[in-house]
C-alpha cells in the first residue's frame, strides 16, 4: 500500500507555502510572515509588523526568501514587535505556531517564533544546541510545560516544526508528524513584556535579547489549536478537492486510480 499519492495528473504533491493554502484566510490566523526579501517583517494576515533589529539578513528560503540570522549572532539580531499582539484570550487560550527552519551550524540555538500574550504566558519554540533537542513549551510562571524531543538536525536542511495548545495539552510536531504531548495549564502572575517575533525567545521582548542563528521561513501564528491532519497538510499539501470531495474537511483520499492511499 502507498502512504501518500506522490503525483496526480503530473503534479507533485509536496509542501506548499501557506499563502497558497486555505490557512492564509483562516479567521483564526493571528499573523503570517512569508519573510521575502525587502519585506522580512511584513505581516501578511494581521497588524503585527516586525522591526528588524540589528540587521537580520535575507536568504534563500523553503519557499522564495527567508530571514537569515547567520551562522553566528553576537549582536541580538531578531525580528520582533514588543506589545500586545492582539490576542487577549482566556488564561488558557489556545494557539498554534508553524514554521520552517534551516540550521547552518549545530553550535548555537534556533529559536523559531515565539510570543507573549497579555503577559499571561510565553512560548519557547525551536531547536536548542545544548542537549540537541526540539522544544515545544508554553511557560507558566517559571514552569516550562510541554514537550522536549531529542533531535539533531542535518546542516543546511529544511525542517518544519509546529506547536499547538488546546487549553489542556501542548503538542509538538516535526515534519508533519506528532513527536510528543505534554499537559499545560495556568497563567503567570509576574508580568513579562508582551510581544511577537521570529528568532527570539518569548521572554525576551523587553530586552530583545536573541543570539540565535539560522534561516526561518513561512511562519504562521494561529489563535486556535490546529488538528494533526491540518499540521500534516501544511507539511505535505495534498489535493484540496478531487471529484468534488473536500480533502481538507474530510482528510485522506483512500484511492486514486486504484492506488491505495491508506
Amino acid at each position: 500500500m502507498s502512504a501518500d499519492i506522490k503525483k496526480i495528473n503530473g503534479v507533485y504533491m509536496g509542501s506548499q507555502e501557506i499563502a497558497s493554502t486555505r490557512f492564509a484566510e483562516d479567521a483564526d490566523a493571528l499573523s503570517y510572515y512569508r519573510l521575502e526579501s525587502g519585506a522580512l517583517g511584513t505581516d501578511e494576515k494581521g497588524t503585527n509588523t516586525l522591526t528588524n533589529y540589528n540587521t537580520v539578513g535575507s536568504g534563500t528560503g523553503k519557499f522564495g526568501g527567508a530571514s537569515d540570522q547567520g551562522s553566528t549572532n553576537t549582536t541580538n539580531k531578531c525580528l520582533a514587535k514588543a506589545g500586545d499582539p492582539g490576542y487577549n484570550g482566556a488564561s488558557d487560550f489556545p494557539f498554534s505556531i508553524v514554521a520552517w527552519f534551516n540550521v547552518p551550524s549545530t553550535a548555537n540555538d534556533i529559536r523559531l517564533a515565539n510570543f507573549n500574550v497579555n503577559q499571561r504566558c510565553f512560548t519557547r519554540f525551536g531547536w536548542y544546541s545544548t542537549g540537541a533537542y526540539l522544544q515545544f513549551y508554553r511557560v507558566n510562571q517559571s514552569v516550562q510545560q510541554g514537550v522536549v524531543y531529542p533531535f539533531t538536525p542535518t546542516i543546511n536542511t529544511w525542517y518544519q516544526q509546529a506547536i499547538t495548545y488546546d487549553g489542556t495539552n501542548v503538542r509538538g510536531y516535526l515534519n508533519g508528524e506528532l513527536v510528543g504531548t505534554g499537559a499545560a495549564s495556568g497563567q503567570r502572575t509576574t508580568a513579562e513584556t508582551s510581544g511577537i517575533g521570529i528568532g527570539i525567545d518569548g521572554q525576551s521582548f523587553g530586552t530583545l535579547g536573541a543570539l540565535d542563528i539560522g534561516l526561518k521561513d513561512d511562519v504562521y501564528f494561529s489563535k486556535r489549536a490546529l488538528t494533526s491532519d491540518e499540521i500534516y497538510s501544511l507539511y505535505k499539501t495534498g489535493v484540496k478537492k478531487l471529484n468534488g470531495v473536500d480533502n481538507l474537511t474530510t482528510p485522506g483520499i483512500k484511492k486514486y486510480n486504484g492506488v491505495s492511499n491508506v
